[in-house]
C-alpha cells in the first residue's frame, strides 16, 4: 500500500473517532435551550478552556503577522505576542461582568446590529480564513489540494454539532486537544533533538503571512502601534463575540472563568512564543507523494492540525446557531419556545455548513486575501464596538445613548475609511497604512463621538425631544 493510502486511511479513521465522540456526548444533551447552547451551564473551566485555546491560538497567530519581519522570534515579536495575549485577557477578565451588563442594557437597535455583525464575521470572514488555512495544511500534507478531505471535516463538525449542540463540541475538543498536545511535543523533540523531516514548515506558513501583508503595504514595524491595535482586535474576539460569550455562559459558575482564562492564558502564551521559535527553524521538507517515508510521527502531526481546525469549524457552527437562535430570532418572534429556538439554531447549522462547503472553490481562487480581509474586518468594523464599550465604562450617563451612537457612527466612518484606504486616498492620522493604525484611528473617533453623545442625552431639550418620541410611537 502506498504511503499516500496510508495517510487517507489515518485521515478517515481519525476523522471518525472524533465523531464519534461527538455523537457520544450528543446523548446527554437533552431537549432545552441551555442544554443545547450553553451546555447546561455546568461545565468545568478546563473543558472551556480548550476550546478557548484553539480559538486564542488561531487569532493570535493571524493577528501577529502584520507586526512580524523576517525574523520571527525577536525582542520586539515576543513583546507584541505577550501584549496581544495578555492585556485582551485580563482586561476582559475584569470588566465581563461589566460587558454583560451592557449588553443586557443595549436597546434593540443594538442588540440587533451586533448580532448581525457577529453572524457576517463567522459565516463569512472566520469562514473563509479558516478554509484557507484548512487548504494550506492539506496542500502541505498531500502536495495539493483536496476537495473531498475539505469537505468530510465540515460535514462531521456540522454532524455532532448539530446533534449535541455545545456539549458535544466542548467533549469534542477535548479529545482534539489531547491529539494536538502528543502533535506538539512530536514537533519539538523532531525539530530539536532527531532532525526529522517534518510534515508542516512554520517557516513557510509565518513567510506566507507576512509576504501577504509586504506586499500591499500593510505591515506595521513600529512596536507601539502594533501593540495598541492588536489589543482592540483581540479584547473584541476574546469578550465581545457573540460565540465566546456563550461559552464563557456555559460554565459551571462565575468563579471558574478566572481559573480557565488563566490557564488558557498562560498555556497560549507558551504555544504561541514556541510556535514563533520554531519558525525560524530550517526544516527538511517531508511530502508523501515522495515514497520515500512512511513516517507514522508525521501523519499524527499532520492530523492533529486538521482536527484542531475541524473544533473551530464547529465552534464557528454553534456560535452561528447559538446568534440566530437566541438573538436574531426573537427579534421576529417574541414568544418563542425551546423547541423552536433548538430548531433554528439546527437549520442555521446546516446553513453555515452548506455555506462553508460553497465558499471551499472560492478560497483556493483567492490565494492569501482570506488573512488580510480577516484582520481588516477585526480592524474597520469590530474596533468601534470595543472602543464604545469602553467609553461607555468612564462616561456612565447616558451610556445607553453614548453606546448606540458611537458604534453606529464608528462603523459608518469605519466604512468610509475603508473604502479610502482601499482606494489609496490616505494613510491613518499616525501616517500608516497597516490595519493596526486605522483600528486606532477609528477607535479614538468613535469615543469622541460616544463622549459627545452620552453628554448630548443630558440636555434637558434633548431628552424631551427623546421623550415626545418614544410617546409618539406608543400611540
Amino acid at each position: 500500500m502506498t504511503p499516500v493510502a496510508y495517510s487517507h486511511i489515518f485521515f478517515y479513521l481519525f476523522m471518525t473517532s472524533i465523531a464519534g465522540v461527538g455523537l457520544y456526548f450528543s446523548r446527554s444533551t437533552d431537549r432545552g435551550v441551555l442544554s443545547f447552547f450553553m451546555a447546561g451551564g455546568k461545565k468545568s473551566s478546563g473543558v472551556v478552556a480548550i476550546s478557548l485555546f484553539f480559538i486564542a491560538f488561531l487569532n493570535v497567530l493571524i493577528i501577529v503577522l502584520p507586526s512580524l519581519s523576517g525574523e520571527f522570534f525577536s525582542l520586539p515579536a515576543s513583546g507584541i505576542v505577550i501584549v496581544a495575549i495578555v492585556v485582551p485577557f485580563f482586561l476582559g477578565l475584569r470588566s465581563m461582568v461589566a460587558i454583560e451588563s451592557l449588553l443586557g442594557s443595549c436597546n434593540g437597535l443594538s442588540k440587533f446590529f451586533l448580532g448581525i455583525h457577529g453572524l457576517i464575521f463567522l459565516c463569512v470572514v472566520q469562514i473563509l480564513v479558516l478554509l484557507q488555512i484548512s487548504d494550506f495544511v492539506v496542500t502541505q500534507f498531500y502536495g495539493d489540494s483536496h476537495y473531498s478531505f475539505l469537505v468530510i471535516m465540515i460535514v462531521i463538525a456540522g454532524i455532532y454539532t448539530l446533534s449535541g449542540g455545545l456539549n458535544a463540541v466542548l467533549y469534542a475538543n477535548v479529545v482534539i486537544g489531547f491529539f494536538s498536545l502528543i502533535g506538539a511535543i512530536l514537533i519539538l523533540s523532531s525539530t530539536f533533538f532527531f532532525a526529522q523531516p517534518l510534515l508542516i514548515s512554520f517557516k513557510t506558513f509565518f513567510g506566507t503571512g507576512v509576504d501577504a501583508f509586504r506586499t500591499i503595504g500593510n505591515s506595521e514595524p513600529n512596536f507601539f502601534i502594533s501593540a495598541a491595535g492588536i489589543a482592540l482586535m483581540m479584547f473584541w474576539l476574546m469578550w465581545f463575540e457573540l460565540g465566546e460569550m456563550q461559552r464563557k455562559s456555559s460554565l459551571k459558575t462565575a468563579s471558574t472563568l478566572p481559573r480557565g482564562i488563566i490557564i488558557t492564558s498562560v498555556v497560549l502564551l507558551i504555544t504561541v512564543l514556541g510556535v514563533l521559535s520554531l519558525a525560524d527553524k530550517e526544516t527538511a521538507y517531508f511530502n508523501l507523494n515522495d515514497g520515500k517515508n512512511t513516517d507514522l510521527i508525521n501523519y499524527f502531526i499532520g492530523l492533529s492540525f486538521l482536527g484542531g481546525l475541524m473544533g473551530i469549524f464547529a465552534l464557528t457552527f454553534q456560535s452561528v446557531g447559538s446568534i440566530v437562535a437566541l438573538r436574531l430570532y426573537p427579534f421576529v418572534k417574541r414568544k418563542v419556545n425551546d423547541e423552536e429556538q433548538i430548531l433554528v439554531g439546527r437549520l442555521s447549522i446546516v446553513f453555515v455548513v452548506l455555506l462553508s462547503i460553497l465558499l471551499i472553490s472560492f478560497v483556493s481562487l483567492t490565494g492569501n486575501a482570506a488573512l488580510v480581509w480577516y484582520i481588516n474586518f477585526l480592524a474597520f468594523f469590530s474596533t468601534p464596538i470595543v472602543a464604545a464599550f469602553l467609553t461607555s465604562l468612564v462616561f456612565k450617563k447616558g451610556k445607553g445613548v453614548g453606546l448606540t451612537f458611537g458604534m453606529m457612527m464608528g462603523e459608518v466612518y469605519g466604512m468610509v475609511t475603508y473604502l479610502a484606504q482601499g482606494l489609496s486616498v490616505h494613510p491613518s492620522f499616525l501616517n500608516s497604512t497597516s490595519a493596526y493604525s486605522y483600528a486606532i484611528e477609528i477607535a479614538l473617533v468613535t469615543s469622541f463621538v460616544s463622549v459627545v453623545a452620552s453628554k448630548a442625552s443630558e440636555v434637558h431639550a434633548i431628552q424631551n425631544f427623546f421623550s415626545r418620541l418614544r410617546v409618539s410611537r406608543s400611540l
